[in-house]
């Protein structure tokens, strides 16, 4: 998605969205959306999830204090982290992100939905109907 987001910056407006599909998974959205409001996201993305799936540092379903913990040691005053992490703003993405999943009916990751009418399954086999869904949209327009 990195790539294609590149490629295509001209023509779609990208806007990752994440994505839990139990309740025990809503301080990773939590996470995200204090990333992003402390302007930390774009550069801790990889960080995140090379802590939660290559060397475990983070783990895969952590309470407050685990998140406090890590970002403290990636350069995030722990209280501004906290703060953020349970502001109005965080909760308010967190709920709208979960009403854009189902809007989308989505069930599965990664996934990205395209002009509030298609969802579209991406890996790297998939990738080029992420194109032409795109596309086919831009021309509807």
């Amino acid at each position: 998605m990195t790539d294609w987001t590149k490629r295509n910056e001209a023509k779609a407006q990208v806007n990752f969205v994440p994505i839990a599909f139990q309740s025990s998974m809503a301080n990773l959205q939590k996470l995200y959306y204090t990333l992003e409001a402390l302007g930390k996201e774009k550069e801790l993305r990889r960080k995140v999830f090379s802590s939660i799936h290559d060397d475990h540092s983070l783990a895969q379903l952590p309470d407050v204090g685990q998140l406090a913990t890590w970002a403290e040691k990636n350069g995030i005053d722990k209280k501004k982290f906290l703060d953020t992490f349970n502001s109005f703003t965080v909760s308010a993405k967190v709920n709208r992100a979960n009403q854009l999943a189902s809007a989308y009916g989505v069930d599965a990751v990664p996934a990205v939905g395209v002009a509030g009418k298609y969802l579209v399954g991406v890996d790297a086999r998939r990738i080029n109907n992420l194109d032409t869904v795109v596309n086919m949209a831009l021309a509807a327009k």
